[in-house]
């Protein structure tokens, strides 16, 4: 689910970070621009993990910014394909289907096609629900689900500097989306599913 991704950048430093060490500014600049943002083709940005590389900063006439070229490893949020997570459901609706959140990261969905045999949708509740052995088993909202990640799919742009990345957290459409899957035994609402450690004790 999370990982390490090495990237290079070259940060402007503004004045106000003149006080501090070019470690520690370079790191909050960091943190500033990444944290919490999608890196295209990457993952959602998580933490800085550390910095590898830290050159000299450099005074560009005209600008009151230092230049500083960094080296760094970010902790990416990104499932590997197959992977069974659990989330909260926070949407639905008759053709998105389910909206999945993991509390830090809200852009995950099932889509109608992804759910058992014999689900359908409620008109009275405005719900989807599970039909099974004479048992109708609704998708509540703000409930545990677990779900299998079937695909990755990053918004098309080439991001090649900080200043773009900022324009890529601007724009209305989710820069990383996560689709999965609740077609298998054991997936969909946790409350659904006996826990056997549960039941041994």
């Amino acid at each position: 689910m999370f990982q390490l991704a090495e990237l290079s950048d070259t940060l402007r430093l503004p004045p106000s970070t003149l006080a501090l060490s070019l470690h520690k500014a370079a790191a909050e600049q960091i943190r500033t621009i990444y944290t919490d943002r999608v890196v295209p083709q990457l993952g959602l940005a998580v933490a800085l993990y550390d910095i590898t590389k830290l050159g000299q900063a450099i005074l560009r006439q005209g600008s009151p910014d230092h230049e500083v070229k960094v080296v760094f490893r970010l902790v990416i949020f990104r499932p590997f394909v197959g992977e069974v997570i659990t989330g909260t459901t926070i949407s639905c609706g008759r053709e998105a289907g389910i909206r999945v959140s993991m509390s830090f990261f809200d852009d995950i969905y099932v889509h109608p096609e992804r759910f058992r045999e014999d689900t359908e949708w409620s008109e009275s509740e405005s719900l989807w629900v599970w039909k099974v052995n004479g048992a109708e088993l609704f998708y509540d909202l703000e409930n545990h689900a677990r779900f299998r990640v079937v695909d990755i799919e990053f918004r098309e742009q080439t991001v090649r500097s900080a200043d773009e990345l900022e324009g890529l957290a601007r724009d209305d459409k989710p820069a990383m989306k996560v689709v999965a899957t609740f077609a298998e035994p054991g997936l969909g609402l946790v409350a659904w599913w006996p826990d056997p450690e549960a039941e041994e004790v």
